[in-house]
């Protein structure tokens, strides 16, 4: 066949597999790995997982699970993984040294996960009780950050309570034998607190203090290169929120066979969160809040704040959320 010919059917052929959408390479051939924590507020993820959503898609995927945010998050920043599911604290205390990760929806919330309870022996009942007493916190973190805000809140400075440090596992412990006389932190350490004392449990009031957000995370590099996958990635998500919100008691089985969890710990914590996919104003106002906090309390070697909004990337929940609550124009 003449040259000529031969070039003009290529391009006949190309032209013909654009237009039926086979000229590329499957843009989400490659693996795409998906650093997950372990905890109910992924939920939406495992849910993806049973459905066969990845597989519905033509997403090739594995999700690898990690005892927290925070080490998904730096699975990310490590390249062991191209996005991870983490919650807004670690994303504050990273943006100082890594801009270029970008936020691409908040899947879940929670303004009741972060609790403070005592042992119902101390008779306390009110943060005001909290003033002179050994408060159990996971200093540096959340746990620290909600406990302060809620004295604060209620008029009471930092430094009328005693802040003991402990790690998660050992809090519960610490105040079942009274070495502490109160703890302010996340699940499943409330949980336990109250396998141990049972009827004995006091939660002091403490709600909307603090809205928690557990949030999709990926390096902008991934983002500028991967478009096509991002695409589906989030169509997927919106498809797992949305059966999540509306089938809890599927979902709290499919969640209690991935994680191994029993029944009671299920049912205890699944009214404390809320699948919704969003990306709204507050996220930034609690990154702005926590990361003047962190520069108070030294745990960034910084002067000023970042722009949060240039954290953002809402161009993938637009497509696919327009009505959802959304930030206005964030900074590219």
């Amino acid at each position: 066949m003449p040259r000529r010919k031969y070039i003009r059917c290529v391009l006949v052929l190309v032209y013909l597999g654009h237009s039926l959408g086979l000229a590329a390479p499957n843009p989400t051939a490659a693996l795409l790995t998906i650093a997950v924590a372990k905890t109910p507020l992924s939920a939406p993820w495992y849910v993806a997982e049973r459905l066969g959503l990845f597989k519905k898609y033509q997403l090739t995927t594995q999700i690898v699970d990690y005892p927290s945010g925070k080490r998904a998050l730096q699975a990310v920043l490590d390249s062991q993984a191209e996005v991870a599911t983490v919650a807004d604290f670690p994303i504050m205390l990273q943006s100082f040294n890594h801009t270029n990760m970008r936020v691409l929806a908040t899947f879940t919330t929670s303004r009741t996960e972060l609790k403070v309870v005592t042992r119902q022996a101390t008779g306390m009942h009110t943060p005001a009780d909290l003033v002179g007493k050994r408060v159990g916190v996971i200093v540096g973190t959340s746990s620290q950050f909600f406990l302060e805000r809620v004295l604060l809140y209620h008029g009471i400075r930092p430094q009328q309570v005693g802040l003991i440090h402990a790690e998660p596992t050992e809090l519960p412990q610490l105040l079942a034998e009274g070495k502490i006389d109160a703890v302010a932190a996340w699940e499943p350490v409330i949980y336990h607190c109250r396998e141990l004392l049972k009827d004995g449990l006091v939660e002091i009031p403490s709600e909307h203090h603090y809205r928690e957000s557990f949030n999709l995370v990926a390096p902008s590099e991934f983002i500028e290169h991967n478009p096509a996958t991002l695409t589906l990635l989030l169509r997927i998500l919106a498809e797992a929120v949305e059966y999540t919100h509306n089938h809890p008691q599927q979902a709290q089985a499919i969640l209690k066979q991935r994680l191994g969890l029993d029944d009671e710990f299920i049912r205890w914590s699944w009214s404390n969160y809320e699948y919704k996919l969003q990306l709204d104003q507050e996220l930034i106002q609690t990154l702005e809040n926590e990361a003047r906090w962190a520069l108070q309390r030294g745990l960034v070697n910084a002067t000023q704040i970042p722009n949060y909004l240039r954290f953002i990337d809402n161009r993938w929940i637009k497509q696919l959320a327009p009505t959802a609550d959304l930030l206005v124009n964030p900074i590219k």
